[in-house]
């Protein structure tokens, strides 16, 4: 992998607590890498090191193997959008997306002529003129994504800027920035609280947690292969049940409530945690599947239902389709793909 951003064993101490510990990895040039974690897992934390907005206590920084750990943020020609936009109101589009070029000492001309490219890039030449309170939340979002785009950067590092945003206006900005960065097969570190965004908008995922990298890799391969019940549970629903792999003349078994399944490759024997998405459970018909369990509640989300069903005590979430869920109250023949089980390192789980 070319990587262009680099990060090795960045740490960050606030007094007594470690925000960040060793935190390395190598980010990939043309790529975007989506941080994603729950809040104080010390991913804003390391973007603000890798902007050079807060000094590291430990490790260092290299952009294209040059050491920039102690260079000042605004000499790394990186441009920064955060949830915030700070823009400035008494400043028309166009002027506030000219602002950094001109700091940069960049002639009159010069920047006019960028300010507008970068405002084309986001569909937003039609409205430079006006002033930032006569524009919409989306609109302030693509006036900041312009502004950090207009002096061409060599990483784009974004901190939630779509947080403030309604769900809908949300959704489709994402599109739209997943588009424009691909297009300008820019580098980005995106850090986000979204498991959707985290999902969709990266090339490659890192899951923090207590400021440490808990798994990093292609966000599929996380989803369907998580390290620990901490990844399977945050990243998606997931159920998480206590079993244990068997070994047997066939191979290995998986044994859990009152299924016994073939074991994922690799399965160590012993106790273990084994994960099951709600949508790798399918409802069949009465006497067909591994499990039997009752319906105990049913939410409808469009397209399809989540439901819980209690199977040998124990409560599991299940996706049906919208076409055919069942009642509260019915017992239901469940099927359990054995292809997408997973068996993770045991910790506090239902059984």
């Amino acid at each position: 992998m070319n990587a262009f951003l680099e990060a090795r064993g960045l740490g960050k101490n606030y007094g007594t607590v470690a925000a960040v510990h060793g935190f390395s990895h190598c980010f990939a040039a043309g790529k975007i890498t989506t941080l994603l974690g729950p809040s104080g897992s010390g991913k804003s934390t390391t973007l603000a090191m890798l902007a050079g907005l807060t000094d590291p206590d430990a490790g260092s920084v290299l952009l294209d193997g040059t050491d920039i750990t102690r260079r000042p943020a605004e000499q790394r020609d990186f441009g920064l959008v955060f949830q915030n936009y700070s823009l400035f109101p008494h400043l028309s589009v166009l002027e506030n997306v000219e602002f950094g070029l001109r700091v940069r000492g960049v002639g009159r001309r010069e920047r006019r002529q960028r300010a507008l490219a970068a405002l084309e890039k986001v569909h937003m030449v039609h409205l430079a003129p006006r002033r930032i309170h006569q524009i919409s939340g989306g609109e302030q979002q693509r006036t900041a994504l312009a502004r950090a785009l207009a002096f061409n950067p060599r990483v784009l590092l974004l901190d939630e800027p779509l947080s403030a945003l309604d769900a809908k206006l949300r959704e489709s900005l994402r599109g739209e920035l997943w588009r424009l960065l691909n297009e300008l097969s820019l580098t980005a570190v995106y850090v986000t609280h979204d498991q959707v965004e985290a999902m969709s908008l990266g090339h490659e995922l890192i899951i923090m947690q207590e400021g440490r990298i808990e798994q990093a890799g292609a966000p599929l391969d996380v989803y369907r292969h998580p390290a620990s019940p901490f990844v399977a549970d945050f990243l998606g629903s997931a159920n998480l049940l206590a079993g244990e792999c068997i070994s047997a003349p066939e191979g290995p078994r998986l044994r859990f409530l009152t299924a016994e399944l073939p074991a994922p490759a690799g399965s160590a024997a012993g106790p273990c945690a084994v994960m099951i998405r709600p949508e790798d459970i399918l409802i069949v018909p009465e006497g067909s599947g591994q499990l039997r369990a009752q319906v105990t509640s049913s939410l409808f989300l469009g397209s399809r239902a989540s439901l819980t069903v209690a199977c040998d005590g124990c409560p599991l979430t299940v996706d049906a389709p919208n076409d055919s869920i069942p009642t509260v109250g019915e017992t239901v023949s469940l099927h359990i793909r054995p292809d997408r089980l997973r068996a993770l390192r045991p910790q506090t789980l239902n059984s």
